[in-house]
């Protein structure tokens, strides 16, 4: 579990980091518990047990940011499909404590633990599928989402379509598979690209958000899309 060691509280932390941390996942827990889900927190680390099997593991990012922003590191474990987690970074704006980890909150549950946990149920339909390397897969996506500002926004498929040929050759190595996904351009040129598969980077995939990027016409100053996704062995035991 050496991993995780730096989850567990340290004499030497920063007050205020303990106690930002405890607040997320104090609402986190909260929230979760709101949806139906049965939700303790851990006595081994800084991290929420939710329904017995997934464990949501949580800390802020080291250095100094604007005081506008809330940098944390959120780490999903499944014992099963995902036992060294899914490491994701999010980042709450706001002018108060509050209201960044109302925000971070929100899109984790939204984008990231929503998506994981259909995956875990039977009678949840795909948002995609295709054939690869001897073996059907199902493919489970968080909505999309659009940043800054688009005169047309991609439809949801979007990235789905723009990797699904390049998916056919991907290093598939586990029965679930996690996909996170985001691209920006701003000031025209000047390109920001996440793809990481299985906490990997995955280079054929960047190459292709790369080029897409390229096709947008630069409207604004700004614009992004992103999309978290996991790619399932069909007919796998949950």
């Amino acid at each position: 579990m050496g991993f995780f060691d730096f989850l567990k509280p340290k004499k030497k932390a920063k007050q205020e980091e303990i106690n930002v941390n405890a607040f997320l996942l104090t609402h986190l827990k909260t929230q979760l518990e709101a949806l139906g889900h049965s939700v303790a927190f851990s006595s081994k680390y800084a991290a929420l047990e939710v329904n017995d099997e997934i464990e949501i593991a949580t800390a802020p990012m080291p250095g100094d940011y604007h005081p506008m922003m809330l940098p944390m590191m959120v780490i999903t474990i499944h014992p099963t499909h995902f036992p060294d987690g899914i490491v994701t970074y999010l980042t709450g704006l706001g002018d108060s404590v509050e209201t960044k980890v109302a925000m971070l909150t929100e899109e984790y549950i939204h984008d990231f633990f929503e998506t994981l946990t259909k995956t875990l149920t039977t009678d949840v339909v795909p948002n995609y599928s295709f054939h690869a390397k001897a073996e059907d897969w199902e493919v489970y996506t968080s909505k999309s989402v659009c940043q800054g500002e688009w005169i047309e926004a991609p439809k949801e498929d979007t990235l789905f379509n723009l990797l699904k040929e390049g998916l056919k050759s991907a290093p598939l190595s586990q029965e679930m598979n996690s996909l996170k996904l985001y691209v920006s351009k701003q000031n025209s040129a000047q390109l920001a690209i996440e793809c990481t598969l299985n906490n990997e980077q995955w280079d054929d995939g960047m190459e292709l958000l790369k080029n897409y990027a390229g096709t947008w016409e630069q409207e604004v100053e700004y614009k992004a899309l992103k999309q978290f996704m996991i790619i399932k062995r069909k007919d796998i035991n949950q």
